[in-house]
């Protein structure tokens, strides 16, 4: 079987599978990504020619801890604290994150008014630029993966405390892609390349 070489040109990341994207993420202009396999069938390996960005973030995917008042935006009615009561005990629950980074789920299911997301231990999924309140957004942005936000957030829904778990981030590359097929004889030619 003989190894099929494309060359492709200005590509974003999001087009690439995610696995591929994982070992193009960190390589350099230049050098060659370590072996993927495709569908089980497939050995890859990319040069990168070009690569341009790839500290744009696209998405962010978090968990929070909403903690409301009476009268914020879309409260539940049964929330009777005020604001500054919300803000003293958002601030209690951040303490308690810092504490227990690894317990973020319970204390999301403990405290949290955002019900749907608490139900998922403060899990909003993946939200992209524009989808969020422009705070929380910002915050979340801004803040490296694995961390807890530094301070409360304060929104028109309340005060939150942030824990971002993972980043989108689009590159855009011109790359050699060499595939060959799934055999041993191949990966070590690839490995040799």
């Amino acid at each position: 079987s003989k190894d099929k070489t494309i060359e492709l040109k200005d590509k974003s990341t999001n087009d690439f599978r995610p696995v591929e994207v994982d070992a193009l993420q960190n390589v350099t202009e230049g050098s060659l990504t370590e072996i993927t396999e495709v569908d089980g069938k497939e050995w890859r390996v990319y040069k990168v020619i070009k690569k341009v960005g790839g500290d744009n973030v696209t998405a962010v995917k978090a968990n929070h801890i909403l903690l409301a008042y009476q009268g914020a935006k879309r409260a539940d009615p049964s929330v009777t604290r005020s604001k500054e009561d919300a803000k003293k005990l958002a601030e209690r629950v951040l303490r308690e994150a810092k504490r227990r980074p690894g317990d973020f789920a319970e204390l999301s299911q403990e405290y949290s008014d955002d019900a749907t997301a608490a139900a998922k231990g403060g899990d909003l999924g993946f939200f992209g630029r524009g989808m969020m309140a422009k705070p929380f957004e910002d915050a979340a942005f801004s803040m490296p993966v694995g961390t807890l936000s530094e301070n409360v957030i304060e929104t028109e829904f309340g005060y939150h405390i942030i824990q971002v778990m993972e980043k989108d981030l689009e590159a855009l590359l011109d790359v050699q892609r060499i595939t060959v097929d799934k055999t041993d004889e191949n990966k070590n030619t690839l490995e040799e390349a």
